[in-house]
This record gives structure tokens, C-alpha cells and sequence, in this order.
């Protein structure tokens, strides 16, 4: 018998496993953010290092360095796990009888109930990027004393690869007192996700069409990351050198918007970046008559990124990942012409639905406490021509939020799969809006055991059956609606009494992002063609590979590779 009860218990245990893994269809995080494509020590540091510590030099000097560099997102698995939780989604509707429990609810995208579909998630990020930096030395005034500037242009695109397969559009038809007052066709219901996210739906009393989280193909943008100055001092001396510097960021990248899901960044989203640097070399060994020179130098830069203001969406804390995507009710009281359990509730619904995330989407100040880039590399030199092999760190602190738009109270409340009118006995072209509520509905699901037969008994504290003012009973559906379904027509209930939102219940975790950390290594070949008349130029190319532990719990760093070619010339 133990082994009988074994094999039961592994089995459900097995089962819950897999509830678990499907229940995850959105990640804790509303946003996915990357590395400014302007911050980058290493396409900084190479190639023109020789032309910026000279030992010995009583007159100004300086460079001129042009950057071409494409970066592109490996692991796209990890960006979908982070925004997802998963790379494929289920949806279905609350009558679809193959509906799983990890199922995302298509209701709530005006879908029809008996809809089913299969999205699949690929996330894509790439950049094109060109690097403007200059360097001048102020030997001949103060020794040691530089000037740099760099402008980083940046063409960015970002492509979440939504594919939806295996669609059923359906062919049910919400009954009246569902969406609406009156019955809505499925041919007037969007026949897909993909259709249903652009942005452009509205159905029944959702008449407030989705305007932030949509999905809308590839998003492209051409911007100037950041203009970045540094005043420095470099202690130059003959086989080494260290340095110090302060640097600020002007943000000239966009600013988070949220209006897409997969929101295409430039820049630091419009940080003000103010920090400070140390740098160093040493010439390990050295054959002067050979020209040979083994070096190693190091570049560290630690900045805090100051308060600014963006556009975030949040999630509902009680109500799980995704949350955003649900439906809300507008409410207000008195309420008219509508008793519950025979007492005249506070509020009642106003006929007017909107996606949640049209409402948690605030304007939020928030900054980063510490950013620091810090590069290492070791460098065979010979004559002109010099190998690089070397290894950047990059992390920042997670995002804090300093203030943020507040939701109105009293004023919302969830849909979740519930019924929002009732219909009277004696005639039931006559339709009274409820205040049914349901405060623990899910992305996945209404409330408790669902509302399978209109009726709201999910409907938030033990819902009471509901009537007109005077005292006439209300029905879940109208006649019609009755027969077609097949359902006999009952009392309807509403909240005994509604549960509305508060600005407590947003979570404010899910519109931040965690800290981020990356560890990249690279290569690069340059040669310098010296010693012609103060006029050296060089050339190089670089291929680097940077790796993230990409996680909404802890790491919200992106993987990607590079290549890039450098040119310029020293004075």
C-alpha cells in the first residue's frame, strides 16, 4: 500500500509541476531594458590607448576615433522567460472545453469564448551602431590634463517574433449582460491575439482600446545614445600610467513610453549620467630592440544615474503576473435602481470597461544608485601592430522608484468572468447595470470555480441576489440568450458588497527593473601606422561576446555579440 500511495503522490506531485510551469504565461516585470548601446569601455579603450598616455610630451596632443559596430541579443529564450515566464503561450475562452488551467483567459482580449490559440515568443534585439570619440591632451598648459568627448548614434530595432498558431477563431457570440448591455456577434470580436494586441480593439462596453503593453511587429529607432564629456588627469610615465577622471552623460536616447511591450530603447532611457573614473597601465615586459611590448591596462568607471521621469505599467499585486491585461469596471455610487439581499448597495457599474494597464500605467520618477563598467585587457604590442584579449564588467543597481502617479480610489474594480447586468423577471428587454466584483480574478481565470452559468456566484463577498429598486427579481441572461445557451434563467447576484481597487494594490516591483549584470570578452587587432609627421592613423576590428544570467528576479542584463571596426589617427 505504501508504494501504491507513493506512486499517487508522485503523480500529483508531478501534475502540479506542470499547473505550475503552464501558470506562468506573463514574468513579474511590465518592461525589458539593455545596456546603454552608448556605454561601452571596451569599443572606448581599444585601438587608440597608445595616442592617449605619452610620456614626456611638452605639447598638446590628441586623437580622433570613428567606431562601426553591430550588435546583436543571443538567448532569446531568456528575454522571453523574463517578460513571459515562458517562449509559448496558450490562450482560450472561458467556454472552450479543451481549456487548460494555465490558459491565459481570451475574454479579456474580446476574444471569443470559445477561442483557442498557440503564441509563440522568439525576442530579437540588434543595433547599428556609430561611435564618434575625441581625445585632447593639455600637455604644453598643465601635464596630464585631458579633455574627451563622445557622441554614440545608434540604430536600434526590436522584434518580439509573436507568432500565433493553431488558431480558433470561434464562433460564440457574448451573451447581453456579459461585455454589454445588448448581445455581441463573434464576427464583431477580434478573431486573434495578434489582432486583439494592436491596439485598435474595442467590443461592447470596452470602448477604451488598449494604449500601453501592445505588440505591433518590429520597432525601430535612430538616435544619439548620450553625449558624454570627461575632464581627466593622467600621471604619464615611461613603462605606466594612472589616471582619474569625472564624466556626465547628457541623455539624448528616448524615454520609456511603455506604449509597446517590447520597447525599443536608445540609451540609458534618459538618465543623466554623472561619474567618476579611474584609469591604469603597466608595460609587463618589454624588448625595446625587437619592438616587442606585453601590456596591461585597466579602465573602471562607477556613475549613478539620476532621478528621471518615464512611463511605467504595473501589474496588481494580488492578482499575479499579467494582472495589467484583465478587464476593469468602472464604478460609482449611489447606485440606481438596483438592491442586493434587499439593501441598496454603495456603488454600481457605470457601463464602461477598460484593460487595466490603460489605468496602471503611470508617470514615474525613478533612478539607479551605482552603474560601473570596468574593463581589463592585456595587450601584445609589436612595432604598429597590436593584439588585444581582454574582459569587461558591467552591472547597475536596481531601478529605485522615488514617486509615481497615484490610482483613484473607489474608483475600479475587476471584471474578472462576471456577469455586469441583470435583466427583469416581468420583461427582460429592461437591463440594470450590477456591481458584481471580483478582487481575486486572475489573467487566467475569475474568481474561485468560475461563473460557468452567468449567474456570479464568484461574485466578491457571498454574493446576494440582486433586484430592482422595487423589490423585482433580476435574471443572469435574457430570454434569448437563455435559450440559445441552453441555461435556465436564474436570480443573478452581485457583491455583498463590491471590493474596489486602491492605489495599495498596485505592485510597484513589476514595473521596475532588477539589476543588471553582464561579463563580456572580446578580442581585437589594431596597427598604427607611426612616426609620419604628428599624423598616425590606425585601423582595427574587434569581435567581442557578452553573456547575462538574464533574470526578472535578479538580472535584467540582455546576452548579445558584437563586431566592430575602428579607424582614426593620433596628432
Amino acid at each position: 500500500m505504501k508504494k501504491h500511495y507513493h506512486g499517487i503522490s508522485v503523480v500529483v506531485a508531478i501534475m502540479a509541476m506542470c499547473i505550475s510551469f503552464e501558470m506562468h504565461c506573463f514574468g513579474k516585470r511590465t518592461i525589458f531594458g539593455i545596456r546603454s548601446q552608448g556605454l561601452n569601455a571596451v569599443r572606448e579603450l581599444a585601438g587608440w590607448q597608445k595616442c592617449m598616455f605619452k610620456y614626456d610630451q611638452n605639447r598638446n596632443f590628441g586623437a580622433l576615433a570613428a567606431t562601426v559596430e553591430y550588435d546583436h541579443s543571443f538567448r532569446p529564450q531568456n528575454i522571453a522567460d523574463f517578460l513571459f515566464g515562458t517562449q509559448r503561450m496558450n490562450f482560450s475562452g472561458s467556454a472552450n472545453p479543451n481549456r487548460m488551467p494555465g490558459d491565459v483567459l481570451a475574454d479579456y482580449f474580446g476574444l471569443p469564448t470559445d477561442f483557442s490559440s498557440t503564441v509563440c515568443v522568439n525576442p530579437i534585439i540588434s543595433s547599428f551602431i556609430v561611435d564618434f570619440n575625441y581625445f585632447q591632451a593639455f600637455d604644453a598648459k598643465i601635464p596630464g590634463l585631458f579633455f574627451m568627448l563622445h557622441a554614440p548614434i545608434i540604430h536600434t530595432k526590436w522584434n518580439l517574433n509573436f507568432k500565433e498558431n493553431s488558431i480558433h477563431s470561434g464562433t460564440n457570440s457574448y451573451p447581453a449582460g456579459y461585455m454589454s448591455a445588448t448581445a455581441i456577434s463573434a464576427q464583431d470580436l477580434p478573431q486573434s491575439v495578434t489582432q486583439a494586441l494592436l491596439g485598435t480593439t474595442r467590443f461592447g462596453d470596452m470602448q477604451d482600446p488598449l494604449r500601453y503593453g501592445k505588440v505591433m511587429g518590429r520597432q525601430e529607432r535612430t538616435r544619439v545614445s548620450e553625449l558624454q564629456a570627461t575632464v581627466g588627469w593622467n600621471y604619464n610615465a615611461l613603462w605606466y600610467h594612472a589616471g582619474i577622471s569625472f564624466r556626465v552623460g547628457a541623455p539624448t536616447g528616448n524615454s520609456t513610453d511603455a506604449e509597446f511591450l517590447f520597447e525599443d530603447i536608445v540609451g540609458n532611457r534618459h538618465h543623466w549620467d554623472v561619474g567618476l573614473g579611474l584609469s591604469g597601465h603597466v608595460n609587463m615586459w618589454e624588448n625595446k630592440e625587437a619592438g616587442h611590448c606585453v601590456a596591461l591596462y585597466a579602465d573602471a568607471r562607477v556613475s549613478h544615474l539620476c532621478m528621471t521621469k518615464q512611463k511605467r505599467s504595473y501589474d496588481l499585486t494580488s492578482n499575479g503576473t499579467g494582472s495589467r491585461y484583465m478587464l476593469l469596471e468602472d464604478v460609482d455610487g449611489p447606485s440606481q435602481n438596483l438592491r442586493i439581499n434587499g439593501n441598496i448597495p454603495e456603488n454600481q457599474y457605470t457601463r464602461m470597461l477598460s484593460p487595466v494597464i490603460n489605468k496602471t500605467t503611470f508617470d514615474s520618477k525613478i533612478s539607479i544608485g551605482v552603474q560601473a563598467d570596468i574593463v581589463v585587457k592585456l595587450a601584445y604590442q609589436k612595432d604598429g601592430f597590436e593584439f588585444d584579449i581582454g574582459y569587461n564588467f558591467w552591472t547597475n543597481s536596481k531601478e529605485k522608484l522615488h514617486c509615481r502617479d497615484a490610482l483613484p480610489a473607489n474608483r475600479y474594480a475587476l471584471k474578472g468572468d462576471g456577469q455586469l447586468y441583470g435583466f427583469l423577471s416581468t420583461n427582460d428587454t429592461v437591463v440594470i447595470p450590477l456591481n458584481a466584483t471580483q478582487h481575486d480574478a486572475t489573467i487566467f481565470a475569475g474568481q474561485g470555480s468560475g461563473n460557468s452559468n452567468f449567474q456570479n456566484l464568484n461574485a466578491d463577498n457571498q454574493p446576494a441576489l440582486a433586484a430592482n429598486g422595487a423589490g423585482v427579481n433580476l435574471f443572469q441572461l435574457n430570454s434569448a440568450d437563455a435559450l440559445a445557451l441552453k441555461i435556465n434563467q436564474v436570480q443573478v447576484r452581485g457583491s455583498n458588497s463590491a471590493i474596489l481597487l486602491h492605489d495599495a494594490d498596485i505592485n510597484n516591483e513589476s514595473g521596475l527593473l532588477p539589476r543588471a549584470l553582464s561579463n563580456k570578452f572580446f578580442v581585437y587587432a589594431n596597427y598604427m601606422w607611426d612616426n609620419r609627421d604628428d599624423f598616425d592613423p590606425y585601423a582595427g576590428f574587434g569581435v567581442s561576446a557578452e553573456v547575462a544570467n538574464t533574470n526578472a528576479c535578479n538580472n535584467g542584463a540582455c546576452s548579445q555579440w558584437a563586431l566592430w571596426f575602428k579607424t582614426g589617427f593620433a596628432y
